[in-house]
């Protein structure tokens, strides 16, 4: 129905799309790497430091913790007290006691730009707000790779987030 519609304007915007998707698509590579290395630290640490009484892998088998390797698929762990740490997207991490009570969650933003560093923790805030609705007194931790001063500000000022990292 459009009288100045061309096959080239079809093309540049078929491409515009494209790229678009692609970009898109970057950015949430960046941000998947960001959570696996972060993961990757807080099982080595764990392990290293022996506090580990079992793991769960991803195809719900469970490993001792001298079975594991580099490269395992780690849907999270079971400590010594009877704790449990649980590797998801949303949040990220989420630590329950022995009871199955929630304890803690840890939401990473691993985005690099500014421009997206406000969108980030309105995303995290959505899954600090649904702790929250589970345990009041739950610990959320934000560990992002780019905190400007606004969102700095905004976390000052917010009670659902108790720790962040930046």
């Amino acid at each position: 129905s459009d009288p100045n519609w061309t096959l080239q304007g079809a093309r540049t915007a078929a491409l515009l799309n494209l790229g678009s998707q692609v970009n898109g698509s970057w950015r949430n590579e960046i941000g998947v790497e960001g959570s696996r290395r972060v993961q990757e630290l807080v099982l080595a640490f764990a392990l290293e430091s022996e506090l580990i009484h079992s793991i769960s892998m991803d195809d719900g088998s469970q490993m001792s913790p001298n079975e594991v390797k580099a490269g395992h698929q780690v849907r999270g762990f079971r400590f010594n007290n009877g704790f449990t740490l649980a590797f998801s997207a949303e949040p990220d991490m989420a630590v329950r006691d022995s009871s199955g009570g929630l304890v803690a969650t840890v939401e990473v933003k691993y985005g690099l730009d500014p421009a997206g560093a406000l969108e980030r923790y309105g995303a995290a805030k959505k899954s600090f707000e649904s702790a929250t609705r589970e345990n009041a007194r739950v610990t959320n931790v934000y560990l992002a790779s780019c905190i400007t001063p606004e969102v700095r500000r905004r976390i000052s000022e917010d009670r659902l987030v108790n720790r962040e990292f930046n």
